[in-house]
């Protein structure tokens, strides 16, 4: 399993972008993959590279059909092939509950 961390921003939107911030996580959402959207970054996992780019590409197209002509992703990713990694798992680790 992939874990990411997506963060998409419209640098010509101003200060109050939460309305393309939503058609990003709407994107994601219909994609089916786990996700769950933080203060100031999404996490989604994602089988395979393949899934998780592609919906990193149409969620970054999403900001820009909603109306920026500027965006600036920053994907950070996880890709652990040696257990069967999720946020779950990564978060019990870190709690020290596993």
């Amino acid at each position: 399993m992939i874990i990411t961390q997506l963060t998409i921003s419209p640098l010509d939107k101003g200060v109050s972008v939460g309305k393309y911030v939503r058609e990003a996580v709407k994107v994601i959402e219909e994609s089916g993959l786990r996700y769950h959207v933080c203060a100031m970054a999404t996490e989604i996992e994602a089988p395979d590279m393949d899934a998780l780019l592609d919906v990193v590409k149409r969620a970054e197209q999403a900001v820009i059909d909603a109306g920026s002509k500027r965006v600036i992703t920053t994907i950070k990713i996880d890709h652990r092939v040696d257990i069967d990694a999720s946020m779950d798992r990564k978060i019990k680790v870190a709690k020290d509950e596993l």
